[in-house]
């Protein structure tokens, strides 16, 4: 008489990943994806999806601290973005424009002037 080995752990999983995504449909349809995003754990649902479906999560799925990371860089990239456009557009206004002309003069007046050839001081 034969054995099935490998086939129920597989029945198993797919039964799984079937329960929790109607458990996250029914949550998104009866409370909204607000409360998706307030009471699941994104990381979470998604190492037991992949579970459910045989997939090893090993480097797959960011861990929270490299999420971190991102986020933190990623508001510090549109801070500066936003420093950026700023800057724009105060230098298109009048006294952007003052502010460079006395800056450019301030420049002028600073270097050093250039010797003629063959000549010392």
């Amino acid at each position: 008489m034969p054995t099935v080995v490998a086939g129920l752990n597989g029945i198993g999983r797919g039964q799984e990943r079937i329960a929790l995504m109607e458990f996250m449909q029914t949550v998104a349809q009866g409370m909204g994806p607000e409360a998706l995003a307030q009471y699941i754990n994104p990381t979470e649902f998604l190492k037991r999806l992949a579970a459910a479906s045989g997939i090893d999560v090993l480097n797959l799925i960011k861990d929270p601290a490299t999420m971190e990371q991102e986020a933190g860089q990623q508001k510090q990239d549109m801070m500066q973005a936003s420093m950026m456009k700023q800057m724009g557009q105060l230098a298109k206004s009048p006294i952007g424009e003052q502010l460079v002309q006395q800056y450019a003069n301030q420049q002028q007046q600073t270097e050093p002037t250039q010797q003629e050839p063959g000549t010392q001081y």
